[in-house]
């Protein structure tokens, strides 16, 4: 799994800097070489390190711009660049590194899936119901197609395949405790996707990229996993699994 991430990582990266604004190759080496770190951290088990990681990374990419700063009338654009570098960390990598770790716990695959089917559950439940039934808008400015009939019938079916994987791959999860995984997870990741509309919509873009011919770029694909990780990680913390 490690492998897979890391091929992803320069390819959402590419994709995060497309959304921002954010042009160069050198912040892209420096993104995916930062994203590379973190993502081993996590596979040896020093998540706790990764903060300091970043800031030191972070600074770094600072020091750089500042010594290569001649006066220019908009030397703040390097604040600004450091800025949406940092932020691209912490959305696409700090995500993929949580899906490491829990998929390094027993029953890691199982996990996984779990969380991959809420996902999918939730985005065609959401899909249909709000298309058949949707009346009251979400957020129209950000979204104009998203309903709140389509949301909370996301919702329903995302706790109802929590509930399925739980106890189809028999993890040690009490049903009241899967449903909340659903729940909290479909709600997680439709909120990620409002919010990746939100960034494509400041950028006057439509799709994330075109990697995935008719379907956009990975980001596209996996906008839910960017607040959904995050959350499936201090919720199974919480229990005790990770």
């Amino acid at each position: 799994m490690l492998l897979l991430l890391a091929t992803l990582t320069p390819l959402m990266f590419r994709e995060w800097q497309r959304m921002v604004g954010q042009a160069g190759y050198g912040a892209l080496l420096y993104l995916t070489l930062g994203g590379w770190s973190l993502l081993a951290l996590a596979a040896k088990g020093w998540l706790a390190w990764s903060g300091a990681l970043l800031f030191v990374w972070s600074a770094l990419y600072l020091v750089q711009h500042t010594l290569r700063y001649r006066g220019e009338s908009h030397g703040l654009q390097a604040v600004t660049q450091v800025g949406q570098s940092v932020l691209g960390l912490l959305y696409v990598v700090i995500p993929l590194q949580l899906l490491l770790v829990v998929h390094s716990t027993e029953a890691g695959s199982a996990w996984i899936l779990l969380l991959l089917l809420v996902m999918w559950s939730t985005d065609s439940a959401a899909y249909f119901t709000g298309r058949w039934l949707g009346k009251h808008k979400f957020s129209p400015h950000v979204s104009p197609k998203k309903t709140w009939e389509g949301f909370w019938g996301g919702t329903v079916a995302g706790a109802a395949a929590s509930v399925a994987v739980s106890y189809g791959a028999g993890l040690p999860m009490p049903l009241i405790h899967a449903i909340g995984a659903g729940v909290i997870l479909s709600v997680a990741g439709q909120l990620g996707d409002l919010v990746e509309s939100l960034l494509k919509r400041e950028a006057g873009i439509k799709d994330s990229g075109n990697i995935i011919p008719g379907h956009g770029g990975l980001l596209d694909r996996l906008d839910s996993m960017i607040f959904t990780a995050p959350a499936y990680y201090l919720y199974l913390s919480a229990l005790g699994v990770t």
